[in-house]
């Protein structure tokens, strides 16, 4: 069964372009799907969109809202230097407005790089805005509230019942869903969709896949220390005390850990 996360970033797509909402923040774990989703969604509903990905500077994030303000969707995909105050500004106004069809962005300037850009120093956004983020952006809390957030970060067990569900639609190799099964856990970075398909791609071709495996799905280990002495130990106390010993960290450091575990 398809996880419910991958099903509200379809109704909440669907809501927007019907005008409930002009901003959906999808944020989570990296290469699980985000993207590749949101796209589909905007090509199979034949939606005229813009999809930007990599560096913008102010000057060109206000270029690119002007150029595609007429748009059905505008969709950055973990833009870099998107916290810089003036884009966070521009977002700010491009997804709320004063009144909802009041959607007008502001860039007032001397500079002589964008009077030969020759667009105005106002304009109405017309567009939904979508932003797909693969970490925690700080400050940011302005512009979620803006519109509907859907967190992706899941846990081992989620993301096991996650590709074997699209292990057929992403052509995942049966033997690399075997070895994350049972070789994998929480401590394993780098466990996404994305890296199941290259390892079954590196099978495909005849490469000695496990090799690779072993690279690309490490452990952390101070993660994963800590998992097996929770499930040696009945009292926490004990199983900190030990982890300690073996890492030579702090209490602290094991707490922030295990937040970080039980957080998903």
């Amino acid at each position: 069964m398809e996880n419910g996360k991958y099903k509200l970033l379809d109704i909440s797509l669907n809501a927007m372009t019907k005008g409930a909402f002009n901003l959906l923040v999808a944020r989570g774990d990296p290469g699980m799907g985000k993207t590749h989703r949101v796209l589909d969604f905007v090509k199979k509903k034949d939606l005229s969109y813009k999809y930007v990905k990599t560096y913008s500077t102010p000057l060109k994030f206000y270029e690119l809202l002007y150029k595609n303000r007429d748009k059905k969707i505008i969709i950055f995909d973990d833009l870099s230097n998107i916290g810089d105050p003036k884009i966070l500004g521009m977002l700010k106004s491009a997804c709320w407005g004063a009144h909802s069809d009041d959607r007008e962005v502001s860039y007032y300037t001397t500079s002589k790089a964008f009077e030969k850009l020759d667009i105005p120093n106002n304009f109405k956004v017309n567009a939904s805005i979508v932003l797909i983020f693969n970490g925690v952006l700080s400050s940011f809390e302005p512009i979620a509230n803006r519109g509907v957030n859907i967190d992706f970060d899941f846990t081992f067990t989620e993301k096991l019942d996650i590709f074997d569900g699209l292990k057929d639609d992403n052509e995942i190799n049966e033997d690399i869903i075997k070895y994350v099964n049972e070789s994998c856990s929480e401590a394993t970075k780098n466990l996404s969709i994305r890296s199941l398909i290259i390892l079954s791609k590196i099978k495909d071709n005849g490469f000695d896949w496990k090799v690779f495996a072993n690279e690309i799905l490490k452990s952390d280990d101070d993660m994963k220390l800590l998992l097996d002495l929770i499930s040696k130990y009945d009292k926490l106390e004990k199983a900190c005390d030990e982890w300690r010993e073996q890492t030579g960290k702090s209490r602290s450091t094991f707490m922030r850990i295990l937040r970080s575990i039980r957080k998903k």
